[in-house]
């Protein structure tokens, strides 16, 4: 038995998977002629502005002045004016600092080699003004697809949006290059009632314009009301999928509880390749030794050798090539280092995949810093209360800060606006900032915040939705590069 499944949900997420509609005439209705509407095409758009609402908190917002996609739902139906089936893209757009004119498209549906199966025709968009926001629509006369791209052209720019399923929003390629990105496409699954099997394929393309390394997938096992019966790791390519591939996957599980669906989820992180630096040498300062490269990230560990407590320690690690060139230079915030005190640190090594020396040096004040989680994948501080107005004071996780600017009391609870800066002095490539607010009864909700890039010492928009009736306190993280789920 076959199934063909249209929805992959990524870990290395692109976005939110909604349903899908499917519209047509009801049995007996009168066809649509030309000139007048298609059948489905109000509730289209009525589930499309829904499918909006739930996409927003996860959504990835501009940075710069190229626009982005913020939004998209499809649906479809049997007979358009022409009465030939069709998919109509409801899409939602919002543009970056400067004003958005000119703006056409063209879509693409893409089959599992990632060839194009309909190309569509150059349509008018007209223009987005400077952080506004456009609803726009798109038609095709095509059969079932996989995948699709996006082509935008506006005056002074283009790009090209690719999305790995239909309930994906469209990620810009062009954010990618320099960066492995691998997501799993036309995930089926046949069983054998016999063996008790099931064989599951798909196609895995790496996005990035660099190899993807430590790739690691998950075949999620799901039955009827969603909970999940088993799990299978995979590694494709023997963990390594180089930059543009595309590559057929294929697994057989033996001894698989009764399921319904299956999904696949991908970690993955970019190489690194330098040998493990040399031990502490035991001198009376702040010393930083065992730099090396562990799955994307840069991990050292820092020792304070000094007579006193230090706060505030920030760590420089600046990488160099053979001609002693920085190659990428790395401020990581430690905290408080008591005396004798070591602390395991670590900073995401942008690709980078390795060097010939460093140089290494500290700073440090009486302003305590927010200290790198042990593991290195996030940053972090303690909760911030709100001011007395209702509005959090800023709230900063090594090097991130978020400035609240207004509260918004909602139909479901409260949106907060304001801004989200890089201040860690490096350009941050697909940055993931989790939220945890918390209101005066003490209920938690998590609420997430992206952006495809932030340039150092640039700042991008927040909105946020949340279901609370207030917010008391915010904790805040953030992870960046190919790894972030």
């Amino acid at each position: 038995m076959r199934h063909s499944l249209l929805t992959t949900p990524i870990a290395a997420s692109l976005a939110a998977v909604l349903a899908i509609g499917l519209a047509g005439p009801a049995a007996g209705a009168e066809k649509p002629g030309k000139g007048s509407g298609i059948a489905g095409e109000d509730a289209g758009k009525s589930d499309a502005k829904l499918a909006f609402k739930r996409q927003e908190a996860a959504a990835i917002k501009p940075i710069g002045n190229d626009p982005v996609f913020v939004g998209a739902y499809i649906w479809g139906g049997r007979a358009d004016q022409n009465y030939r089936p069709f998919f109509q893209w409801e899409l939602r757009m919002v543009a970056g600092a400067a004003k958005v004119e000119s703006l056409r498209a063209r879509i693409a549906t893409l089959g599992p080699s990632r060839q194009v199966l309909n190309q569509g025709e150059w349509k008018e968009w007209g223009s987005i003004d400077a952080s506004g926001r456009a609803d726009v629509d798109y038609r095709a006369n095509c059969p079932n697809f996989p995948a699709y791209q996006v082509e935008l052209s506006w005056s002074g720019g283009k790009e090209t949006f690719i999305a790995c399923d239909k309930g994906t929003v469209p990620l810009a390629i062009g954010a990618l290059s320099g960066q492995g990105y691998v997501v799993a496409v036309n995930t089926n699954f046949e069983t054998s009632d016999k063996s008790k099997s099931a064989t599951i394929t798909w196609t895995d393309w790496n996005l990035g314009g660099k190899p993807a390394q430590d790739v690691v997938q998950t075949i999620h096992f799901k039955d009827e009301k969603g909970a999940e019966v088993k799990t299978v790791k995979h590694k494709p390519e023997g963990g390594e999928v180089p930059a543009g591939a595309v590559k057929e996957q294929k697994v057989v599980v033996p001894g698989v509880p009764t399921f319904a669906t299956v999904s696949i989820s991908t970690e993955q992180s970019d190489a690194g390749s330098q040998t493990e630096s040399a031990g502490f040498t035991g001198a009376k300062d702040v010393e930083t030794a065992q730099i090396h490269a562990d799955g994307g990230k840069l991990k050292a560990r820092v020792r304070n050798g000094l007579d006193s407590d230090q706060d505030g320690v920030v760590v420089t690690i600046a990488l160099q090539d053979k001609a002693g060139k920085t190659l990428k230079s790395f401020d990581i915030p430690v905290g408080h280092l008591a005396k004798d005190e070591e602390k395991d640190v670590s900073a995401d090594l942008g690709g980078l995949a390795g060097w010939a020396g460093y140089e290494v040096g500290w700073k440090g004040g009486k302003a305590k810093l927010a200290a790198s989680a042990a593991s290195g994948d996030a940053a972090t501080n303690d909760a911030r209360p709100a001011g007395a107005n209702g509005v959090p004071a800023p709230i900063t996780a090594n090097g991130i800060t978020l400035t609240p600017q207004k509260i918004e009391r909602t139909s479901t609870g409260l949106l907060l606006t304001g801004t989200m800066q890089n201040g860690t002095g490096h350009d941050l490539a697909a940055v993931r900032v989790t939220m945890r607010v918390t209101d005066s009864a003490n209920h938690t909700q998590e609420v997430l915040w992206k952006a495809q890039a932030l340039a150092s010492d640039a700042s991008g928009p927040v909105s946020l939705a949340c279901g609370l009736k207030d917010i008391g306190a915010i904790a805040m993280t953030w992870k960046t590069g190919a790894g972030v789920e």
